[in-house]
């Protein structure tokens, strides 16, 4: 149902005309985020989610006064960082209003001797880093999309990256949050101390909430002193066996601050964008990342490579120097998106990718890689895998032409199958990307049991269910995206 026009004059009243978009151009651009689930937009308007308007808040009143008009009506709220989710998290799938917080932007303070930052939720990531290292200290989590999505998108989905293995995740790293509730009530949930054992743990419970509850306008955030020297490991093997294997040995002796995994195609199409270096073209390709203080790198190094030769790597290489090191991080970084060259763009109209996210206990990586090759093999689909090894952390990726019914009748198949062998193998459908409009479908594989505590505390906070409806949990149709866009093949939309 549109919005009516006496509350878009009202959001224009209280916001300012010039921050409030209702012009299609605008809300379409809103309508996408990185993942996949856009792409169907251009193969069925059931897929088109646009707002009805789009917000641009600039301070904790506009958000304020944005939810309590929102609460009052009934309007959806979704709010929104740089859009760099790949799950659907900030699409608005019903609607309403779009709430971008990008221009909050300030970061307030940074205190080197309490070891902490307060920031609003618009900080880009790469922008804080830079500001903290003038202070010799770094916020540890770091996305491979660093250079773009903010700190309030981060805590929403407790996103992570490439250094959770020595660091933990977003939600390891967060002391306090200030947070607009439905009502227009601001609530801060912690205190500026490092430590805090008082009462039920509210900070944790709005990090990966997804904005399900309220909409983060401020964070306090620890952080840890830059590591002195860092050096990178790359070995290469015949065999993704021979590659975790190494990974293991590697594990049982030390904890790296990165240890990642690529695989052949990857390696293929990264080493089209180096410049100067390349990876070792081999089946299997682990990065191993160590920090500290010189003598401390200097003994790490020593043990990685020794595990690492242990296996018979079919090359191994170290690297010190910090503009070598950045250049092979970028091409890991956009991996996902580099892959793509590695199609015949004459026979490729449009490529869906679907990146699967799942967290598995250590031991059960190389059983759960098996089974995504065999299954994906029965299906007659290609599967990608690559991903953080030193968590568990896998992105075993597909990659369809969604214009080909064929295709995503495959497709269906293999995602449920994946995301089911995830939770049997003691695992969980997202650890970093988190559940979004995507993965909703898939919780209950996960939470069953626990699904109607979720919406119990979503009701305390949420009464009205205005925030992000339709995410983290199925509402009404629990059929996932793949199925749907089936359906509307059948139906000629």
């Amino acid at each position: 149902m549109p919005i009516p026009r006496k509350v878009l004059n009202l959001l224009e009243d209280l916001i300012g005309s010039e921050n409030v978009y209702t012009d299609e151009a605008i809300l379409y651009a809103y309508s996408w985020d990185s993942g996949s689930l856009p792409l169907f937009s251009l193969l069925s308007d059931k897929f088109r989610f646009m707002p009805d308007v789009v917000v641009k808040a600039k301070c904790i009143e506009d958000v304020v006064n944005t939810l309590k008009i929102a609460n009052q009506e009934k309007i959806p709220v979704t709010p929104r960082g740089a859009g760099t989710s790949l799950s659907g998290n900030c699409i608005p799938v019903k609607g309403g209003i779009l709430l971008d917080l990008t221009s909050m932007n300030k970061i307030k303070e940074v205190n080197s001797d309490d070891r902490i930052a307060i920031v609003e939720p618009g900080v880009v990531h790469r922008n804080l880093e830079e500001e903290l290292h003038e202070h010799g200290m770094f916020f540890p989590p770091e996305p491979g999309s660093a250079d773009m999505c903010t700190i309030g998108g981060m805590i929403a989905n407790n996103a992570s990256g490439v250094r959770a293995c020595k660091y933990g995740t977003t939600r390891d790293w967060v002391l306090s949050l200030k947070v607009a509730l439905p009502n227009g009530e601001i609530i801060d949930t912690g205190t500026r101390a490092l430590k805090d054992a008082s009462g039920y743990n509210l900070t944790q419970l709005f990090i990966g909430s997804e904005g399900t509850l309220g909409v983060i306008v401020e964070a306090t955030l620890k952080l840890f002193p830059l590591p002195e020297h860092k050096a990178l490991i790359i070995a290469g093997y015949s065999s993704l066996d021979e590659a975790i294997k190494a990974a293991q040995l590697v594990l049982r002796k030390l904890t790296p601050s990165s240890l990642e995994l690529v695989t052949e195609k990857y390696v293929e199409t990264m080493n089209k964008v180096l410049k100067r270096l390349k990876y070792p073209q081999c089946k299997a390709v682990i990065m191993i990342e160590v920090d500290g203080s010189k003598h401390e790198v200097e003994g790490q190094v020593d043990i990685v490579t020794r595990e690492c030769k242990a296996v018979n790597p079919e090359a191994l290489e170290v690297y010190w120097d910090e503009k070598d090191r950045e250049e092979l991080w970028h091409a890991r970084h956009y991996a996902g998106f580099i892959i793509l060259r590695m199609f015949d763009k004459a026979e490729i109209k449009i490529k869906a990718v679907h990146i699967h996210d799942v967290g598995l206990p250590l031991s059960k990586i190389l059983d759960y890689l098996k089974f995504a090759e065999e299954e994906a093999s029965k299906l007659g689909i290609s599967v990608l895998p690559f991903g953080h090894l030193g968590d568990g952390n896998l992105h075993v990726n597909w990659y369809v032409d969604p214009q080909k019914e064929i295709d995503i009748q495959a497709a269906i198949k293999l995602t449920k199958k994946l995301a089911q062998k995830a939770v049997e193998l003691g695992g969980t459908v997202s650890a970093e990307h988190g559940v979004g409009a995507l993965r909703a479908p898939y919780m209950k594989l996960q939470h069953a049991p626990l699904i109607d505590y979720m919406r119990k505390i979503k009701a305390i906070f949420d009464p009205n269910n205005i925030m992000n409806p339709g995410k983290l949990w199925p509402e009404g149709d629990e059929k996932d995206f793949l199925e749907k866009l089936l359906e509307a093949y059948h139906q000629n939309v």
